[in-house]
């Protein structure tokens, strides 16, 4: 028997903390694809309740990594993504799985269609799975995706510098989609390609994501951002961030207040680790999602 290319061309990844019952469902629908996937790679990430065993129990073909302490979701899939055979990723979370069963056989056939791209972001539907799927949408360029759908061309990714450890959690995304343009490369927004977030409202904390996301930023404003240029975006991500919580309430006023100094002190490790990318790329990059139009193929590979 022939092997099937896409079966082989594919690796499923997700990280997960302490949502057992959501991961498992997750794992049932995994289980539906045809072709099936060439691996699915699970760290459990500091999992205080019974994933582990559960895991070990019900799904033994399961690749399964396990953090005694916490390391974040950022770390967990850089550390997947190092270790990725594949030619290709599609990294879930474990609260979300692609709609369609031939959904792999889809995205090997996106991947080959656009060969700048370097991450498909797929559809990511919430909720209402009914309206979302009627809402019309093309495929374009984006600036960011999300990695709870969303697929990763293997070979770029070892071209670049993976991950930022230091983020933890949350804003990994934009940053690794700028490298991919400072590669020459691309993110392709692909609306057909449909997975089903159920956004599980367990171990979630929208305050801190908050907090995460802001801090993250500039994080990455400084590990990417050239010089002069990385004074005027760091202020303009600061003063969004004030912006966002001008009426903080009482719970999340302790986090607020202890921004600035949790933002100053990734300073030493993002000048270790800086990078800048070229100013052409950056500005492409930064622009996208404010001038109301995508870049195009010229744009991407022309700078």
């Amino acid at each position: 028997m022939r092997p099937n290319p896409h079966r082989e061309a594919v690796a499923i990844l997700i990280t997960t903390c302490n949502r057992r019952d959501e991961l498992l469902r997750t794992l049932e629908i995994l289980r539906a694809l045809d072709p099936a996937p060439k691996d699915i790679i699970v760290t459990a990430d500091n999992c205080t309740d019974d994933t582990v065993e559960q895991l070990r129990l019900l799904y033994p073909e399961v690749t399964l990594y396990s953090n005694e302490h916490g390391r974040g979701s950022t770390a967990s899939r850089d550390a997947m993504l190092r270790g990725c055979t594949s030619t290709y990723s599609l990294l879930l979370d474990d609260d979300s799985a692609p709609c369609d069963a031939a959904f792999l056989k889809t995205l090997v056939a996106c991947f080959e269609e656009h060969p700048e791209a370097a991450v498909i972001a797929c559809h990511e539907l919430r909720h209402d799975r009914k309206a979302s799927l009627a809402t019309p949408s093309r495929g374009r360029y984006v600036s960011t995706y999300a990695n709870c759908a969303a697929a990763m061309r293997m070979s770029v990714f070892s071209d670049s510098r993976g991950f930022p450890l230091m983020f933890e959690h949350m804003y990994e995304e934009p940053d690794y989609a700028l490298q991919c343009y400072s590669l020459g490369k691309a993110v392709w927004y692909e609306p057909s390609l449909v997975v089903h977030h159920r956004v599980s409202q367990s171990n979630r904390n929208e305050l801190r994501n908050q907090f995460l996301n802001s801090r993250n930023q500039i994080w990455s404003a400084w590990l990417r951002c050239p010089l002069p240029y990385v004074v005027p975006v760091t202020l303009f991500r600061a003063l969004r961030y004030v912006a966002s919580v001008v009426r903080p309430s009482r719970e999340s006023l302790g986090i607020i207040m202890s921004w600035p100094l949790t933002v100053a002190r990734g300073l030493p490790q993002c000048l270790k680790d800086r990078h800048p990318v070229d100013w052409s790329t950056y500005w492409l990059w930064f622009a996208m999602p404010r001038r109301g139009r995508t870049a195009t193929k010229e744009e991407i590979r022309c700078r």
